[in-house]
């Protein structure tokens, strides 16, 4: 199913791009994520969005050693991403900025550079086939993925009543996707394994087996 919005967004993402490394998180497609930065070459990089169309790419971190005490350098990066919307910025009494950005698409890092006086990279889109996203194999994902969701809050556990109403709003399985994984609890190994996933089929399959293994433990 085209999304003209989405598709609008994706037109003007610029191949090049500020990295922001997340702490502790990995970003989806739609989720609203605040950040606290207070590294001088990444809020340069934020700057220069802010100058032109406000997106930057979002690479988590992936863990570091217990007691790790020094700065997050190219190699601690993920390179599988997601390109955001920067849609406020906050400027601190430190010299560090706090922003809200929110999340468009994932993107693949090619190259990544430290140079001069800010992080960049140049990317590529990842999107889904849509006719895959539409296919019966999708669906049947989809509907195992609602009933899981319907037992979980039926038991209050992760989610509550309103998610079911708000989650049977939506009939895109891609935005379904996204909208269960913005609600989920999960490590950073665990959500950029499914950041990672090459299509829809593989990320919803993923995600039920997730909830399958909070409907075990619960």
């Amino acid at each position: 199913m085209e999304d003209p919005k989405r598709n609008q967004l994706l037109d003007k993402i610029p191949e090049n791009l500020p990295v922001i490394p997340t702490i502790d998180v990995v970003v989806f497609p739609n989720m609203v994520v605040p950040l606290l930065i207070l590294d001088e070459k990444i809020i340069n990089g934020i700057n220069k969005a802010l100058e032109g169309p406000k997106k930057v790419l979002l690479l988590a971190a992936k863990n570091q050693p217990e007691n790790y005490q020094g700065p997050i350098g190219i190699q601690d990066l993920y390179h599988v991403g997601t390109v955001a919307n920067i849609m406020r910025v906050m400027n601190l009494p430190d010299g560090g900025i706090k922003i809200l950005t929110q999340g468009i698409v994932r993107a693949e890092v090619e190259e990544i550079s430290s140079e001069n006086d800010s992080l960049m990279v140049k990317c590529r889109t990842i999107t889904f086939d849509n006719e895959e996203t539409d296919s019966d194999a999708v669906r049947e994902e989809v509907k195992k993925i609602l009933l899981l969701v319907e037992k979980l809050s039926s038991s209050g556990k992760i989610f509550g009543p309103d998610f079911q109403v708000l989650l049977s709003q939506i009939d895109d399985p891609q935005r379904i996707a996204e909208f269960v994984l913005s609600h989920l609890t999960m490590n950073v190994e665990q959500a950029q394994n499914l950041l990672e996933k090459k299509n829809a089929k593989e990320l919803l399959k993923g995600i039920y087996e997730h909830l399958s293994s909070e409907v075990e433990i619960g």
